[in-house]
């Protein structure tokens, strides 16, 4: 099943520190490469020598319901450093068994 989700507004989460790493352990998987779900560009785990925009990131996103309205959760998900820091208003189409539940909004 897929769900639409648009980055979270920095606000209304507490940080986590290495979340792709968080992400890859809890999910009991990993990758040095995959596209990002936002654009299609293959983003890469680490590397040296990457463009820091191609950089794989843990996103930290919001599910859009049908009437428009967020959730009140917090889901990590794989994307690209460009992706994750673009306007967060726009909305992509993901894989829902692909969201890792990490907490709610802050009040």
């Amino acid at each position: 099943m897929y769900v639409q989700v648009i980055n979270a507004d920095a606000r209304d989460y507490k940080p986590i520190e290495n979340a792709i790493d968080k992400y890859f352990a809890e999910m009991g998987r990993s990758a040095d490469s995959m596209p990002c779900p936002f654009c299609g560009v293959t983003m890469y785990r680490r590397s040296k020598y990457l463009n820091l925009r191609r950089r794989m990131v843990g996103g930290h996103v919001q599910k859009v319901a049908q009437d428009g309205k967020l959730s009140a959760s917090i889901f990590l998900i794989p994307i690209c450093n460009e992706c994750n820091l673009e306007n967060p208003k726009r909305c992509h189409s993901v894989s829902d068994a692909a969201l890792l539940y990490v907490g709610v909004c802050r009040p």
